[in-house]
């Protein structure tokens, strides 16, 4: 069900509010249409159900827009006036007229949209001091005894699962209507070749399995009071930056969803912030956040929040752009969100598995640094390139050619090439150590090399994942031959070189480590195979 058409017309016109504002505009939502009337604000429940809410009565909707007003009093209440009757007389339907009210409406003083923190970020007015401001104002509010949930219940980590489960249900329903998801950590503008199906059933996995790498840790945040009756819906277009810094729009409709680990709550913002490219802002409110609030273990759950919020986010805006009155521009604007939020809640989830050690490995033109530089877009994670390692060492910019043969014969000595496996692993031991995964892109083709790499992951403590990629003779002649017409590789590898690797390759041995042999020749996307290839292997592992 959506709103009664003809409410809508009748409240487009100026005539139908008291004080008879010069313009009336109206905003969809996938569960409110608001009307913006002068200096006032009127938002008007729409009579939808869904799995999270029920406005489906009139005796919802007014409970509702009472709830609305008394939550958002403790962050706004100068915003905040009441709730009014809707009535149906001769002339129409008119907001505060006399008669049996046929609909409600939340009445809310309109705040400057130039001073919303959304605007300031996107003119790049936003700095770090308004980031604490507004941390330690969610701080304040989280520590204040009316915050003080009766039950901790609905963040119990098998009511986050529960939750989760059903937004992936929002997402496969209505996402497809909203022209389809991104393919997991893919860009906008690619089309998804099996409907996204596959991709969000990827990113459902990441997400449990980062859920099961925290759930002790959210259970020991319950009983330490980190769950909070709070505000659930923090988000930059929420924040007004005056004086007062009102903080709108809480979700009233759902006692579940608000009561959350106040980590949900810094991680739905911050994860907002990135999506508006703006991550510095991101890591200084968690900063500030952490500060004042004294909460020192809040960013060891926050990876998996922020993925977690960016998928709502996605399932919201699927929601939205499949209403039927959400007008084509809001719709397609909708439709970019949802690739765009499913993009960042992957990154985000990858970010949230911790760290570990990926090998992707071959002989030159078996296509791995392709594999590498496409899972290094999805994932968001660092490669670390022995063809670029190389070039440093020896003091050389990334696509300089050696001058001469017996420059290009030291620069692929034994000894350098030593080197530059030795410096590949001592680059991933801080990476590893920030908490994050690494990516490793190298032939490997000495035991001694590949021995490096499981030294490290063992004395880390990090799982190990190689994938091997593998192509016929004449396919990786032909990459090699156009990688050098392009000259716009760090590689100075040649088919010779290739033959060459083939002939001095060690064989693997049985290790532990999982192993995935990747024939990128015959796979149709073999950056893909990979991606749900270690997707799986990482929830067993979690």
């Amino acid at each position: 069900m959506t709103i009664d058409p003809e409410l809508l017309d009748d409240l487009r016109d100026p005539r139908a509010y008291p004080h008879v504002p010069s313009t009336v505009e109206v905003v969809q939502t996938h569960i409110s249409c608001v009307f913006l009337a002068g200096d006032d604000v009127f938002k008007v429940k729409k009579p939808v159900r869904f799995s999270f809410l029920d406005f489906t009565t009139l005796e919802r909707r007014r409970h509702f827009c009472d709830e609305e007003v008394r939550l958002n009093r403790r962050l706004a209440p100068e915003v905040y006036r009441g709730v009014v009757p809707i009535v149906r007389g001769a002339d129409g339907h008119r907001i505060g007229g006399r008669g049996e009210p046929v609909e409600y409406a939340v009445h809310m003083r309109r705040l400057p949209q130039a001073r919303l923190l959304r605007a300031l970020v996107e003119r790049g007015e936003a700095d770090d001091a308004l980031m604490e401001r507004i941390a330690v104002k969610m701080a304040a509010f989280h520590a204040h005894p009316d915050t003080e949930p009766a039950s901790t219940e609905s963040a119990a980590p098998e009511e986050i699962a529960r939750t989760l489960r059903e937004t992936f249900t929002g997402l496969a329903t209505n996402a497809g209507r909203a022209d389809g998801p991104l393919p997991v950590g893919e860009r906008a503008g690619d089309a998804p070749p099996d409907g996204g199906v596959a991709a969000l059933d990827d990113l459902r996995l990441l997400t449990e399995s980062a859920l099961a790498r925290v759930a002790e840790t959210l259970r020991r945040r319950c009983v330490a009071g980190r769950v909070r009756d709070g505000h659930g819906d923090l988000r930059p277009d929420h924040i007004c930056c005056t004086e007062t810094l009102p903080i709108i729009d809480c979700v009233e409709f759902s006692l579940r969803l608000r009561t959350c680990d106040v980590a949900s709550e810094i991680a739905f913002l911050a994860s907002e912030l990135e999506f508006l490219d703006a991550q510095p802002l991101a890591d200084a409110l968690i900063s500030a956040y952490v500060h004042a609030s004294g909460d020192d273990d809040l960013r060891a759950v926050l990876p998996f929040f922020r993925a977690y919020r960016a998928e709502v986010r996605a399932m919201v805006a699927a929601l939205t752009a499949a209403e039927p009155e959400v007008d084509a521009a809001q719709c397609a604007q909708q439709r970019d969100d949802v690739r765009r939020y499913l993009a960042l809640a992957a990154r985000c989830a990858w970010r949230a598995q911790g760290p570990f050690l990926l090998v992707i490995m071959g002989r030159s033109g078996s296509g791995k640094s392709t594999v590498a530089a496409a899972l290094a877009n999805a994932t968001g994670l660092p490669v670390l390139r022995s063809d670029v390692l190389r070039k440093r060492l020896a003091g050389m910019a990334p696509l300089a050619r050696p001058a001469t043969d017996d420059a290009a014969a030291r620069l692929y000595a034994p000894a350098h090439s030593a080197a530059v496996y030795a410096a590949l692993v001592a680059d991933a031991a801080p990476a590893l150590a920030s908490g994050r995964g690494v990516i490793l892109d190298a032939t490997f083709q000495r035991r001694d090399d590949r021995d490096r790499v499981r030294t490290l992951a063992a004395y880390a403590g990090v799982p190990l994942f190689w994938i091997v990629c593998r192509a016929e003779i004449d396919t990786m002649h032909a990459r090699l031959r156009a990688r050098a017409a392009r000259d716009d590789e760090p590689s100075d590898a040649t088919p010779a070189i290739a033959d060459e690797q083939g002939r001095r390759f060690e064989p693997l041995t049985e290790g532990d480590e999982p192993r995935l042999s990747l024939t990128t020749d015959e796979d149709r996307d073999p950056a893909a195979t990979a991606r749900r290839w270690l997707v799986h292997r990482l929830g067993v592992v979690s």
